[in-house]
């Protein structure tokens, strides 16, 4: 895993091959492209987050700034009551553009709830959903939705919490001759730690930060020691961006311009964290619905769906394989040939999708793919290069940065 890993640094930290020239102006007007719950659902959980993914990247605050608004009425009511409900705790994850809005306490039971996505009321209002770069949800958008009548009904909430060095074991290959050598060795999905394992030090005049393990002109993506981590998790700028008022301060408000002076890790901020858009940029070249500009169409297999990360073969519990024994041993319970019958099902076959330490807001079956040209569109925002073509991350991979963030941005000793 950290082989693989830091191929996938080398290649985000390759040395800039020019940048592309993408329209600076404002994008199209934003859409609602999924929400949960559905319209219209009924017996939904009594803690229930609302979520809606939108169809482009949306600026970091866009989710706090009186975004929604939720009222109830009995079932059958018109849902008519002007008081929105206070106190929804608003997450955004860029990773799939979905704005979370989290309850403090259970709904009621047996309740309608009429939802309000709120759109800007003039172009220089500011509040209600807009994108990165300023284009407003294109109308209100509304849903509603019928709460159990009890209790019972048990939440389905997606498991966020991440540490920095935990990564999740899924189970273990079969080896070829597993009768006489097996391989327990568990295969695993990285954590942050194992995503962001090295910096590309072999490179000349390529973009890693000053001060950390290489200096350059260019700004970074990834950092090898949890120390450097430590650093850009504290406030280290992406200084490609730093061309704002002050280049050494790394901007936070929601009055400053997406993509300048942008924090390269902002706590609990994934929407503002510049890294995380790098590695977002990295992933869209896999065929995520669009090719980035460098990419040649023939690496995106037919049919491929999106970038997530497949199993290459099928996986088993390790505590599964049999034992190591002599191929051809009578005690053994396996045939000469070192062929396998024991074990009766995979835990995962080849072709499946791989799970994400975490749970995403989105299922990979629901996910939708963004607005036509939106990866150029933010490009133009993160500057610096175009990823190569062999900057190739899974969108797992992304999914975990963009929740360890979410999370904070805890750091644990891992090395």
């Amino acid at each position: 895993m950290r082989l693989a890993a830091l191929t996938v640094t080398l290649a985000l930290a390759a040395c800039d091959r020019g940048t592309p020239s993408f329209d600076q102006g404002q994008g199209p007007m934003v859409h609602v492209v999924w929400h949960l719950p559905e319209n219209e659902a009924v017996d939904v959980p009594l803690r229930q987050s609302i979520r809606v993914q939108f169809d482009r990247f949306l600026a970091p605050d866009s989710p706090l700034r009186q975004a929604i608004c939720v009222t109830s009425s009995t079932i059958g009511g018109d849902g008519a009551t002007d008081n929105c409900m206070g106190s929804l705790a608003p997450q955004y994850d860029p990773a799939d553009r979905v704005a979370a809005w989290l309850l403090p306490w259970d709904l009621l039971p047996d309740t309608r709830y009429n939802v309000r996505i709120r759109a800007p009321a003039t172009e220089k209002d500011a509040w209600g959903i807009r994108a990165f770069d300023g284009a407003p949800l294109e109308k209100e958008f509304t849903f509603a939705f019928h709460t159990a009548k009890d209790g019972s009904v048990p939440a389905n909430e997606p498991r966020r919490d991440i540490g920095f060095c935990d990564p999740v074991p899924v189970g273990c290959p079969l080896p070829a001759n597993a009768c006489d050598t097996p391989d327990p060795t568990p295969r695993t999905t990285p954590a942050p730690s194992g995503i962001l394992p090295s910096c590309a030090t072999g490179f000349a005049n390529c973009h890693t930060p000053g001060g950390l393990a290489r200096a350059g002109p260019q700004g970074s993506v990834l950092s090898l020691a949890p120390a450097d981590i430590r650093r850009l998790v504290a406030g280290e700028v992406a200084t490609q961006t730093a061309t704002a008022p002050d280049p050494a301060v790394a901007q936070r408000g929601p009055s400053d311009l997406f993509g300048q002076n942008m924090p390269y890790i902002d706590r609990n901020r994934p929407g503002n964290s510049y890294l995380l858009y790098k590695l977002i940029l990295a992933d869209s070249l896999d065929c995520l619905g669009e090719s980035g500009p460098f990419v040649d169409p023939a690496v995106c297999a037919e049919g491929q769906e999106g970038a997530y990360a497949r199993f290459s073969k099928d996986l088993y519990d390790c505590k599964d394989l049999p034992d190591a024994r002599a191929p051809g041993d009578p005690d053994s319970g396996c045939p000469s040939d070192a062929g396998v019958t024991i074990l009766a099902r995979a835990i995962a076959d080849a072709g499946d999708i791989e799970p994400p330490p975490v749970e995403p807001w989105i299922r990979a079956d629901q996910w939708q793919p963004p607005a036509p040209g939106e990866y150029a569109r933010l490009r133009s925002r993160i500057r610096g290069q175009g990823m190569p073509p062999d900057a190739r991350i899974s969108h797992q991979w992304v999914q975990t940065m963009s929740a360890w963030i979410g999370a904070g941005a805890k750091l644990d000793a891992c090395y």
